[in-house]
């Protein structure tokens, strides 16, 4: 079964490179902005829209006028027509959805981050030893990292730069899903959450919390003081630049450190679980209310990263031959269900604690994961104690379950 991995590499260019690689970003940029100006003018004149394969020819064209374009690698100058292009495939896909449409903007520096290539060995290519990249019209700029699978065929690449550091994403074609060792077997119901990252619940009785590390509260009101020292500085001056930097690091360290966060902790969970029972959860609709009273929340609900974490812990479990059951809270709502077979009552979500019919009381979201144990363990019954093995989303019609992954 062939797959795709993607993996970040830092790069470390000498000053002239780093100037080189900022230019060929900008050119990508212009380009850009030249393109949806194209666009923009054919739809007011014709009222017709410019496709992809057009403004390839035109960009043809317009390079031989312009030998700034010229220079710059002829994939990496398509790329950015292609991201133009998917940009106005979303912006229609939004209108016929009813959605907000989101026409696509002009990009200044700041929101133009690089460039890519979409053919190895054309116009950039890894060295053997994994340590170096040539990339065409800048020359060999070293890199760290590294591949936690061994084999597998680069296919394409983007350069990015963030908070004044510069990355390489390459995306790897495999023959098969890479390895990945798996001890534990036991059943698992977890809970997501904000005052604890994650509840489990397990089929021997026992219970774990996994604390939030909350890495965004932690620097608030250091974000705050440089803010209201930018706000103070003159926009664009050397000062007003200096204390920008700082907080777009300040913004990078944190996001480091909550992938970091959840990449070792979905890792350890896809390791010693046979099956997890999880939310399918919906981190746009749990933000998209509230106002001013419930700003404070939203922050944490986005900072907890919801999204990433249930993605990261679906891969990993598939290469680790863990299952993930997908459970959908409108349907069986586990925060509202009482796990110990007492009636079900609605609760505010201010209300963290759950008694249970013999008196005991318990918290919210332990509730909540002692029923998505309760649908893992009716799956694995219905399935006669063999969790079925596949690799896509599989629907159980008696249990309202979705499996993804695969079993041992």
């Amino acid at each position: 079964m062939h797959c795709q991995r993607k993996v970040e590499y830092r790069l470390y260019p000498r000053t002239v490179a780093g100037l080189e690689l900022a230019r060929m970003a900008d050119t990508c940029r212009q380009v850009y902005n030249w393109a949806l100006e194209q666009r923009i003018a054919h739809y007011q004149t014709t009222k017709k829209s410019l496709t992809f394969a057009a403004q390839c020819r035109a960009l043809t064209q317009e390079r031989k006028l312009r030998a700034a374009w010229a220079a710059v690698h002829t994939h990496a100058l398509q790329l950015t027509l292609k991201r133009l292009d998917l940009a106005f495939g979303a912006f229609f896909r939004r209108i016929k959805k009813g959605e907000t449409p989101g026409f696509p903007r002009f990009k200044s520096s700041r929101r133009f981050s690089g460039f890519g290539f979409k053919e190895h060995g054309n116009g950039w290519r890894l060295h053997s030893d994994g340590r170096s990249v040539r990339i065409t019209g800048i020359g060999k700029l070293k890199l760290r990292g590294k591949a936690r699978f061994a084999g597998g065929l680069p296919k394409t690449a983007e350069v990015v730069c963030r908070a004044d550091r510069w990355y390489l994403s390459v995306t790897y074609r495999l023959e098969q899903l890479p390895a990945r060792e798996r001890a534990g077997v036991a059943l698992s119901g977890l809970d997501w959450g904000v005052e604890t990252f994650a509840t489990i619940a397990n089929a021997d009785g026992s219970d774990e919390c996994i604390e939030n590390p909350r890495h965004l509260k932690k620097q608030l009101e250091t974000l705050a003081q440089l803010q209201q020292s930018l706000a103070r500085k003159t926009k664009g001056s050397k000062r007003w630049w200096l204390v920008k930097r700082a907080v777009v690091r300040l913004h990078d360290k944190v996001r480091r450190q909550r992938q970091n966060f959840l990449h070792q902790t979905t890792a350890r969970l896809a390791a010693t679980r046979r099956a997890i029972g999880v939310e399918l959860l919906s981190p746009l609709a749990m933000t998209a209310s509230g106002g001013q009273t419930k700003q404070g929340l939203n922050r944490e609900i986005l900072a907890a990263a919801a999204g990433a974490f249930h993605q990261m812990l679906r891969y990993k479990a598939e290469e680790a031959g863990c299952a993930i059951i997908e459970v959908d809270p409108r349907k069986h709502r586990p925060s509202q269900t009482c796990s110990g077979g007492g009636p079900a009552r609605q609760k505010s979500l201010s209300e963290r604690t759950h008694i249970l019919p013999d008196g005991s009381v318990i918290t919210r979201d332990l509730n909540s994961a002692r029923n998505l144990l309760n649908i893992v363990l009716g799956c694995e019954a219905q399935w006669g104690g063999n969790l079925p093995q596949h690799s896509g989303p599989k629907t159980a019609s008696d249990t309202g379950c979705e499996t993804s992954s695969i079993a041992a």
